[in-house]
């Protein structure tokens, strides 16, 4: 962000989009560093919306919540460990503290990204939207 603004302070517009995190809105017991730089991408987003709007420019962020592939399984790895237990049950509480059930899936964190680029995505700005699977719900 530092070195795309002034670039698009210059061309009048630009669109920055943050991946931040579920964790970034909710308590995540265990991963408080993680969770603290998240809610502080959530604040900064917010705060150069309201400084960069004058320039035409979009400052939005995207909270995954858990999303398959391997960095979620290092996760589930890490916490089965921390907390002595087996991988399959700590796997199993992240699908249940979802609504939908399920992993996000990595190309709707993508279409969103997409969207929010857009033209059709042209009157957001400062907002944090979930792709979660319900995730905390």
């Amino acid at each position: 962000m530092k070195h795309a603004a002034p670039i698009m302070m210059k061309q009048g517009s630009g669109s920055i989009i943050n991946i931040a995190s579920i964790a970034g809105k909710l308590a995540y017991a265990l991963r408080s560093p993680y969770a603290v730089s998240k809610w502080g991408m959530l604040g900064l987003s917010r705060t150069l919306a309201q400084e960069l709007g004058e320039y035409n420019i979009r400052v939005n962020a995207i909270c995954p919540g858990p999303t398959a592939g391997d960095r979620m399984r290092g996760v589930i790895s890490g916490r089965a460990k921390e907390l002595g237990r087996a991988e399959a049950e700590v796997e199993k509480t992240y699908l249940q503290s979802t609504a939908l059930k399920n992993w996000v899936d990595p190309a709707n964190v993508a279409a969103a990204v997409v969207f929010l680029a857009s033209a059709e995505g042209s009157s957001i700005t400062g907002e944090s939207i979930d792709i979660s699977s319900g995730y905390g719900l």
